[in-house]
């Protein structure tokens, strides 16, 4: 049974806005009370002592003019305490905007200034591996979207990413466990691939790893590889699921490693392509697939089905969008 998660769209967007109007609001409370007692500290100022103390005694407790001496003051404190809060949350907001445009123009917050750096040999060596992992698992697909790319950068840049594959966005509302299989193996294709082929690794693989984790997550919640604790509440059920995670991190890893190894001429002759390159387009993406012997091992998922040769063509467009904005890896 499909299930839309609604309660997690509503956990991930209305309770943070929930949580900001109720911070918000505390901190407006707080503020009003600073203005509250600086107003005090400054009418019982030596200076001022008599004359608040004869207009105190002139106001009577439990009069109409006692109450409202008191409700305007803590309205005004309260009026004044809001103001602050929300001029802070509109400086804030004006700040980003600018800092955003300083940042893509090569300046970071603060008034540091980032200056693009060359990437290095080595550099160039280890994101056009890691890229080239990504790209070579996309072969079980059998057939890729015109709009496919795949660059490895020269310098670095605002966006704080070396390399990208570009990607399809999926239009159906569910999707497939094979899909999910696949999208995690090209998720671990990266640094996987770096591995093989340099015997080292680099350290760009933090939102692969985030994004797998995430596909792990639901991918085992329905219980493709045994019980999984949804909700775990006790320290055995976190254990157990610790247990699985990396039980099906270690499967797919060695998943791959065979892959990679069966295919390590053509991984090499796609990472060196893409070095000489730099930027590789869908059309010769597609061309390298179709004459390339790639050899998948047992297991591999196939989301599209199982195929004889790559396809030129595009088949997907009923279910998936061509996107021609990058996914950074």
């Amino acid at each position: 049974m499909f299930k839309i998660p609604l309660f997690s769209h509503l956990r991930g967007h209305i309770f943070p806005f929930i949580r900001q109007v109720v911070l918000m609001t505390i901190n407006a409370f707080v503020v009003s009370l600073a203005f509250y007692g600086f107003f005090w500290l400054y009418r019982f100022l030596p200076v001022n002592f008599e004359t608040t103390l004869s207009e105190l005694t002139v106001i009577k407790p439990n009069t109409i003019e006692y109450r409202r001496y008191f409700t305007d003051l803590y309205s005004f404190c309260f009026s004044m305490g809001t103001f602050f809060v929300l001029a802070e949350k509109v400086k804030r907001f004006v700040c980003s905007i600018f800092s955003q445009k300083e940042y893509e123009q090569g300046r970071v917050y603060g008034g540091g200034v980032v200056i693009p750096r060359k990437m290095t040999p080595q550099d160039i060596q280890y994101v056009g591996a890691h890229e080239a992992g990504h790209l070579l698992v996309y072969a079980a697909l059998g057939q890729l979207p015109p709009s496919m790319k795949v660059e490895v950068k020269e310098q670095t840049d605002g966006t704080g990413s070396l390399g990208y594959v570009s990607a399809f966005v999926p239009k159906r509302v569910s999707q497939s466990r094979l899909f999910i299989e696949w999208e995690m193996l090209s998720l671990l294709g990266g640094r996987e691939g770096e591995s093989i082929l340099l015997q080292d690794n680099s350290l760009g693989a933090i939102s692969d790893n985030r994004e797998w984790f995430n596909f792990a997550g639901a991918y085992l919640k329905n219980y493709f590889e045994g019980i999984f604790y949804i909700e775990p509440l006790s320290q055995f059920e976190f254990e157990a699921n610790e247990k699985k995670l990396l039980a099906l991190k270690t499967k797919q890893t060695q998943l791959l490693q065979a892959f990679f190894r069966l295919n390590l001429p053509v991984y090499k002759q796609l990472t060196s392509m893409l070095i000489d390159k730099k930027i590789l387009y869908g059309h010769e993406i597609i061309q390298f697939f179709q004459q390339a012997h790639i050899t998948f091992p047992e297991d591999f998922p196939f989301p599209f089905g199982r195929f004889e040769k790559f396809s030129d063509e595009w088949h997907q467009s009923e279910e998936y969008c061509e996107v021609n904005d990058k996914v950074d890896r």
